[in-house]
């Protein structure tokens, strides 16, 4: 008895599935019903492929700011007296997740050439260690080989002032220490170009080979890890093994603030766009409704010759709504997909239309930048979309309820 009625049970959940489906197709072919279900489809599709596709930008923008900063600038920063510096080179190299270390020296100066002299901000270290910085990003590789100090400049500022390896400039680095500070004057010679997508480095970054340059300077100490992420807990376990002398700055303290911003923007355009997936949610509420008031007689059918209750009947119209809802999501993700892999395309095309770049680099910091899909990201818009939907569906197939028998009569 107990098979039997489990049988039964598959039976008419079956019926109930197949019903369900059969109002969706027909629906879908139905001169009457057919421009409204499609609008409902294509309106949430597209906003929840906008929402997608504007979540990527905004991450890939993020990313590439971060990245490009993590890459050139260094993930902890350490200030001292020189005999902590000592002892901090002694600790480095037990530590595991150290990667590189060196000394840096930074300086507002002024660069100047057959053109009128230009600020720059002058980084000086080796070569070798120029060379990890840039992380082989350099458009022309270094091949001077004479006795004058070289230098690296970014392929902006190299363009703006007509100066290309084996071009020689002047360089202006104030030298000293309070009342006693200096111009020190450096005749150079452009020895590499380099190509970051970092605004502020390509048109005003000089790296100056530090081999050949006396400067009396105090350098800071420059660290790169394995892992950035993890840059809290390096600092604590690195302060672990000094005397308390050293001050530390790491990238997050730096600039953790920009990150808060980013964040910020990511969920105001959520917010917004989430406003349009609110609204093709009460579009999918009008929809069902309309698809409920044109099976009325089908109702009473179905609760007078073939038995279904009303909470039955009931879940077959909540059977159907879902299939539009997966109908929507299902579209809505692959045109999110595609639309984000379709952005590049997109902003070529425009920039070309246009004649100029659409993202002004000296603004936004960078000027390249892909869209950067998470999964997560876009596992969370669909539930987000699929739980606006839904709590949509319960609410406009309640009226279901208020249905009769006899009212399928007027609809015979």
């Amino acid at each position: 008895m107990k098979i039997e009625l489990q049988y039964n049970l598959v039976i008419i959940v079956i019926n109930m599935i197949f019903l369900a489906w059969r109002y969706f197709t027909t629906a879908l072919y139905n001169k009457k019903s057919c421009k409204m279900l499609y609008a409902t489809i294509i309106s949430l599709s597209v906003s929840m492929a906008t929402m997608i596709a504007a979540i990527a930008f905004v991450r890939g923008f993020q990313d590439a700011v971060m990245e490009k900063l993590l890459h050139v600038q260094g993930h902890m920063y350490v200030y001292g007296h020189f005999s902590a510096r000592k002892q901090m080179n002694e600790i480095l190299p037990q530590l595991p997740w150290a990667e590189r270390w060196f000394s840096i020296s930074s300086y507002n100066g002024l660069m100047s050439t057959k053109h009128k002299p230009t600020n720059v901000t002058i980084k000086s270290m080796p070569f070798e260690n120029i060379n990890y910085v840039l992380r082989n990003s350099w458009t022309v590789k270094p091949n001077y080989t004479g006795d004058k100090p070289q230098i690296c400049i970014g392929d902006r500022l190299s363009k703006n002032f007509g100066i290309f390896p084996g071009s020689k400039v002047t360089l202006w680095i104030p030298n000293g220490a309070m009342e006693e500070i200096k111009m020190q004057k450096i005749e150079a010679v452009v020895a590499g170009v380099f190509h970051i997508g970092y605004y502020d480095y390509d048109s005003e970054y000089v790296f100056l080979n530090s081999n050949n340059v006396q400067l009396n300077t105090f350098g800071i100490n420059v660290i790169y890890t394995k892992s950035p992420a993890n840059i809290d807990q390096y600092a604590q376990n690195f302060l672990q093994y000094t005397d308390g002398n050293l001050n530390i700055l790491t990238w997050k303290n730096a600039q953790e603030s920009m990150r808060k911003i980013f964040d910020t923007h990511a969920l105001g355009i959520g917010i917004v766009i989430g406003l349009f997936v609110i609204s093709g949610s009460i579009q999918i509420m009008n929809s069902v409704w309309i698809l409920i008031s044109e099976r009325v007689y089908d109702i009473s059918v179905l609760r007078a010759c073939a038995g279904y209750t009303i909470q039955q009947v009931y879940q077959i119209f909540i059977l159907l709504g879902l299939f539009i809802i997966s109908t929507c999501i299902f579209s809505g993700v692959l045109l999110g997909v595609g639309l984000t892999y379709a952005i590049p395309y997109i902003r070529n095309f425009i920039e070309y239309f246009l004649k100029r770049p659409i993202i002004d680099a000296q603004s936004f910091w960078v000027s390249e930048f892909t869209a950067s899909l998470q999964i997560f990201d876009i596992i969370i818009i669909i539930l987000f979309t699929f739980l606006l939907m839904f709590i949509s569906l319960l609410w406009s197939t309640y009226i279901i309820r208020n249905y009769s028998i006899s009212d399928g009569l007027r609809y015979s």
